[in-house]
């Protein structure tokens, strides 16, 4: 059995990319509010009203703050899966290569990151890292891997 036969199919990709870049917006404009529900600063301003005041609290309700805060964090791990998982259009044994390399280089960063973040930060903060440490991994990957792919492709066309 091969390493192709374990990647999800090219089109998968950009299913991948759907999913990866609102839920990653999603996630980075609550983390800017605290991960509260919806983003206060999206919100209109308060008025002294009932109902007002009654849609403030029903955005900012437990219920809203779960469905949001799951679909960021599940979006970005469903996204980058697809996008780190999904062969290439030539998929060639350089290019499995390349993704064998970039996963190790990531695993290690991300290791190292976790090491750092276990000796040197405390309390909320540090589940707020460990958050961001869950999606590091294939983020880091996808980024490694298509800076390698670029050169690798950049270097092809010099040769030519």
């Amino acid at each position: 059995m091969t390493n192709e036969l374990l990647l999800f199919p090219y089109r998968f990709k950009r299913i991948g990319w759907i999913i990866l870049i609102p839920a990653t917006i999603i996630g980075i404009m609550m983390w800017f509010d605290g991960f509260q529900g919806i983003p206060s600063y999206l919100l209109p301003e308060a008025i002294n009203s009932n109902a007002a005041n009654q849609y403030y609290e029903l955005c900012h309700g437990e219920t809203v703050t779960r469905v949001l805060n799951n679909i960021a964090l599940i979006g970005v791990l469903i996204g980058t899966t697809l996008v780190c998982c999904s062969r290439e259009k030539v998929e060639d044994e350089m290019i499995g290569i390349i993704r064998l390399n970039s996963l190790l280089a990531a695993f290690y960063a991300n290791t190292a990151a976790v090491c750092l973040a276990a000796l040197f930060i405390y309390d909320l903060t540090f589940l707020e890292v460990m958050l961001c440490e869950l999606i590091a991994l294939p983020v880091l990957f996808t980024v490694i891997f298509r800076i390698r792919l670029y050169m690798l492709k950049k270097g092809s066309d010099d040769e030519k």
